[in-house]
């Protein structure tokens, strides 16, 4: 395209610039060859000074209609209008109209030229006003999110939490899996003046010495009925493979448990004191303050502080507590089994023997003993936890349990010698030894039941709480904390 623009301004200006003739005027009507020599006539009729003044104003005048580059497609179109606007002028005239002629097109390009610095600074002008809206919505919503995570904040440490007591809590390992995961015991009891259906529970694993938890998980539960003004309720937490705490390690019993309540709500399933404020929480408020000019950031600040030093003097403090709560309701627990187990007593059974009775066809185990029942209820129904040893013998040659219901029960103050051959009998006793004399059997009540069926003086004591009783006991004493 620009070669095309030269060849024809080329050609223009030759035809222009072609003749020479003595007339002042231009005569454009004639042939092309005669409006070359009028043109030249005029030209050379100027001073010399004002000669290349003139070729500049026929420039001018020739592309007075160019627009773009298509219009050199009519070049001929271009040369007609050049020769209307020149005929019958003079060289100082025709200067004069090239002269007005780049006066309009330098003003249309000053004004096209303004028009698009104004364009562009008003494009400019929106763009920032555009960005100046996303910021003021950005900053609008980051401090709606802190503010909404500061009032999380301030719900830790709201005072009716306080009221909503634990007043017992207890770990209870299991071999682990679904069939017998690890447990938790909770005694709640509700010091405030609503109902509460349900509490949010962060459970937090420690080892003392131990840098860092275990874990750290939130648990939510809730109360069957709600649990009104000053009523407690005992609950139990099973874990399971989507707890974190369930996956504590298995070769380790050295753990002190700090249970927290965080959050609790009533009776319309909306929040009634705390809040719940998680580790992600405090990254999240960290990171958003940090993108922003927050009016209250210092007083936000402090009170992440203050919450710092709050999870500082639970890892210390906290697991002082846990443990001796803890240890406390192991040791209530025991010894509300030690007193059933004491009424239990009260179905005495003296004499114990056991030995093998020689029959037809196979020799029969025999339990004999002498039962009392010094309880104030008749006895329908009891089970024995017996074990057959030998004296100086480091293991027991069998030990389970035996159930029997006498015939008509038993009376308060009756007595009944019996001699128990129960047929089916677990072939762990067939282990006994027949040919020894010195075998001694040890029975003890474990379960005993009233004329209606029921159980009386129940109780639940069991090795795997007997074990953690010696395992916190023992951490207590070490980090000397009685």
């Amino acid at each position: 395209m620009t070669s095309r623009w030269a060849l024809a301004f080329g050609a223009l200006l030759l035809a222009c610039l072609g003749g020479c003739g003595d007339s002042p005027t231009v005569d454009a009507r004639g042939t092309d060859e005669e409006t070359r020599a009028s043109i030249e006539r005029v030209k050379d009729a100027l001073p010399e000074n004002q000669r290349s003044d003139f070729e500049d104003a026929l420039q001018a005048l020739t592309f007075a209609d160019f627009n773009d580059l298509s219009d050199l497609a009519d070049s001929d179109g271009m040369v007609r209008r050049m020769h209307d606007r020149i005929h019958g002028k003079t060289g100082p005239e025709i200067i004069e109209e090239g002269l007005r002629i780049k006066a309009e097109r330098d003003a249309e390009a000053a004004a096209s030229a303004a028009a698009t610095r104004e364009r562009t600074a008003q494009v400019e002008a929106e763009i920032e006003a555009r960005e100046a809206e996303r910021e003021r919505q950005r900053v609008e919503r980051t401090t709606a999110r802190v503010d909404e995570l500061a009032a999380r904040l301030d719900g830790l440490s709201d005072p009716l939490l306080e009221q909503f007591v634990i007043e017992s809590a207890f770990l209870e390992r299991g071999t682990g899996g679904m069939m017998n995961p690890d447990c938790i015991s909770l005694r709640f009891n509700n010091g405030t003046d609503q109902t509460v259906t349900a509490a949010w529970l962060r459970f937090v694993f420690h080892t003392p010495g131990r840098e860092l938890p275990w874990t750290d998980s939130i648990v939510y539960t809730t109360f069957e009925g709600g649990l009104g003004p000053g009523e407690s309720t005992y609950e139990s937490f099973r874990g399971g493979s989507y707890s974190e705490w369930s996956r504590l390690p298995r070769d380790r019993d050295d753990f002190v448990f700090h249970v927290q309540v965080t959050e609790l709500v009533g009776v319309e399933d909306e929040p009634i004191a705390g809040q719940r404020f998680t580790k992600e929480d405090r990254e999240k408020l960290d990171e958003l303050l940090d993108g922003i000019d927050h009016d209250a950031e210092q007083a936000i600040r402090d009170r992440l502080r203050g919450l710092d030093e709050a999870e500082a003097s639970l890892i210390a403090e906290g697991m002082k507590m846990a443990a001796l709560r803890e240890r406390a309701s192991l040791l209530e627990l025991k010894a509300a089994h030690d007193t059933a187990q004491a009424q239990r007593d009260g179905l005495l059974v003296s004499e114990p023997r056991f030995f093998w009775s020689e029959q037809m066809f196979s020799d029969e185990a025999v339990f004999a003993f002498t039962v009392t029942n010094n309880t104030s209820e008749t006895v329908s129904r009891f089970k024995l936890d017996c074990v057959v040893s030998s004296p100086g013998r480091e293991l027991p040659w069998a030990e389970g349990g035996l159930n029997y219901s006498p015939d008509g029960g038993l009376e308060p103050g009756e007595s009944r010698d019996l001699e128990l051959s129960p047929r089916g009998l677990s072939r762990k006793w067939s282990s006994v030894p027949k040919d020894r004399d010195d075998l001694v059997l040890s029975a003890r009540v474990n379960t005993v039941e009233n004329a209606s069926g029921e159980e009386m003086f129940p109780s639940e004591w069991t090795d795997a709480q007997a074990a953690r009783l010696d395992t916190i006991d023992g951490i207590i004493k070490a980090r000397e904390w009685d």
